[in-house]
């Protein structure tokens, strides 16, 4: 992996089918195979958060160049929980940028195969008939060379800060940026129909934790939320996260 220059956010960004999704501050979404991908700018080179499913390295290299970028220029790639739509792509991505690995030190052994991954399902039937299709979208084991925990900066970047907020998996993570005000949330939350929710509840073991992360969320500052599959909340955030958390009560 390489250094990158950048002008204030990213490169002019090319007209592409694969990109860009979104942009704001710092952070620029594209498409992989089974979510989507981000990208963060940094002084020592670009961040990538999660893969997609096993396969996708070729569509996030084709949304990578739509920014001037291509994989080599990756200097750390973070995954935010190892369900194979967010880890699954991980390996291939590994491979083709050379780029140091970062997972919640909770989920390390899964990606780097000290331990099996588990069926993401939590329903049996659901676990039963579908967890045989997703289970390949998962690709080879990949050395975790950092290991995170909640209030941790990003190795590369400090002004990133990583939250811990599981519930949906046991080391799910969130992702602060202090500077210019977003929160990735990865799975944490929903966004369905221009409201906030919690994580799908037939891939989320344990509800109550879930629901805890959520809240916990509100100690933060932020005014944008970023999400894995859906567009991102670009202002009044905490507010409308407040009124979620309400909702709960």
């Amino acid at each position: 992996a390489g250094q990158v220059g950048y002008p204030p956010m990213f490169g002019r960004l090319k007209k592409s089918a694969f990109g860009p999704i979104s942009t704001g501050p710092g952070i620029y979404q594209i498409r992989a195979f089974g979510a989507r991908v981000t990208v963060i700018a940094s002084d020592n080179g670009p961040i990538l958060v999660d893969t997609g499913i096993r396969g996708s390295a070729p569509m996030i290299d084709a949304g990578l160049q739509a920014a001037n970028l291509s994989f080599p220029d990756i200097e750390l790639i973070v995954v935010t929980h190892y369900h194979p739509d967010h880890s699954g792509g991980l390996s291939g991505a590994s491979l083709r940028s050379g780029a140091k690995v970062a997972a919640h030190e909770i989920e390390s052994a899964l990606l780097n195969g000290e331990q099996p991954r588990p069926n993401p399902f939590v329903r049996p039937i659901l676990s039963a008939v579908l967890g045989p299709l997703i289970m390949p979208m998962y690709g080879r084991p990949v050395e975790v060379d950092y290991r995170l925990r909640d209030g941790d900066p990003l190795p590369i970047h400090d002004g990133v800060r990583v939250v811990h907020t599981p519930g949906h998996t046991p080391g799910c993570i969130s992702l602060l940026s202090q500077e210019h005000g977003w929160l990735l949330v990865g799975d944490a939350l929903q966004r369905r129909c221009g409201r906030l929710g919690g994580p799908a509840r037939y891939v989320t073991p344990d509800y109550p934790a879930a629901r805890a992360s959520i809240e916990k969320l509100l100690q933060y500052d932020f005014d944008s939320i970023w999400f894995s599959h859906f567009p991102p909340v670009r202002g009044d955030g905490k507010r409308r996260l407040a009124r979620l958390v309400d909702s709960f009560s």
